[in-house]
């Protein structure tokens, strides 16, 4: 009688919204996680894809697949594995596939192997001779820098082969790598945004209203620029890609509903940080110098509106890449 044909199917679309603490965090996952990935605990984790096919008494095959996407990393990979079973003889052929990119800062692990064995009993007059061969083959990479090594087992011997760079975990940014990280990523919300062009800047001032002179646009406001504005009606918003857990401005009447703070935790994701990062922003406003004629300004500005977005977990999550068994 044949086995029957089954299949398993898992599959999970999810993203996070404020106010959970989880917000900006999605994933999309057909068969669940590499075997090596860090699953979060607010994460599913669906069985992986896969077919189980008798084709006959003595022939059975199984396969299994996975596909995974998250802010951090891209993943995929299977596995076929095929047993052959006729009594005195036992046969199986195995081969798998696994995968591993993460994005900030960008590294890979890649798993191939493949494994046969045959088991026979012998007959031979009063005596059963039990013979059994295994033979398997595979290679480990990762990247940059690139490396990884080869294996090889015969049965009674075996032996692996290094080559290239033997750390498999992605080497941690420095400051100024992070830096230069953060100033490559657009931000929708920006000025430059609409204008087709990014802002290489930190932090970013524009002005809403109350300029004097619109011979220079927001986009093209640089370090050291002096705004001429007026004294009244006077708007200006300042942005930052760094998160702010709190903002103090000296000299300015702050309307308790129009500004919170947090305590969500963020770290450094690209340079490896384990301890949580905290953040203050201080903004003043001041005149460049008192002219003849010119009224002063005033410094008794309000802060009229906060606008809060989630930060990519890629940049800003914990550091949970993959562990090394």
């Amino acid at each position: 009688m044949s086995l029957a044909n089954t299949k398993q199917t898992g599959f999970a679309l999810c993203t996070w919204f404020s106010p959970s603490p989880h917000a900006g965090d999605f994933t999309f996952t057909l068969g669940g996680f590499h075997p090596a990935f860090d699953i979060p605990d607010h994460y599913p984790n669906p069985p992986r894809l896969g077919i189980t096919w008798g084709l006959s008494d003595h022939l059975f095959i199984r396969g299994e697949a996975y596909f995974a996407v998250t802010p951090k990393a891209v993943m995929g990979g299977g596995s076929l594995n095929a047993v052959f079973n006729l009594g005195v003889l036992y046969a199986y052929f195995l081969a798998h596939a696994d995968f591993l990119m993460t994005f900030h800062p960008f590294h890979f692990v890649a798993d191939i192997g493949v494994e046969v064995g045959v088991e026979f009993d012998l007959e031979l007059l009063f005596i059963t001779i039990h013979i059994s061969v295994h033979l398997s083959a595979g290679v480990h990479l990762a990247g940059p820098s690139f490396g990884g090594y080869a294996y090889v087992d015969f049965w009674v011997f075996g032996f692996t082969v290094p080559f290239g760079d033997q750390n498999d975990r992605p080497p941690a940014l420095t400051l100024d790598q992070f830096q230069d990280l953060l100033l490559q990523v657009p931000d929708s919300d920006s000025p430059a945004a609409s204008s087709g062009t990014t802002v290489s800047k930190l932090h970013v001032l524009s002005v809403e209203t109350g300029r004097f002179t619109e011979k220079q646009t927001d986009t093209e406001t640089k370090q050291g620029d002096i705004w001429e504005v007026k004294s009244g009606g006077f708007v200006f918003r300042v942005q930052s890609r760094i998160p702010l857990q709190s903002i103090t401005e000296p000299a300015f009447t702050i309307d308790p509903n129009a500004v919170t703070t947090s305590s969500a935790p963020f770290y450094g994701t690209p340079m490896h940080l384990k301890n949580q990062l905290t953040s203050t922003m201080t903004v003043k406003v001041q005149k460049l110098e008192d002219e003849p004629g010119v009224a002063p300004i005033d410094q008794d500005f309000r802060v009229s509106a906060q606008v809060l977005k989630p930060m990519p977990l890629t940049l800003w999550g914990p550091c949970t890449y993959w562990h090394i068994p």
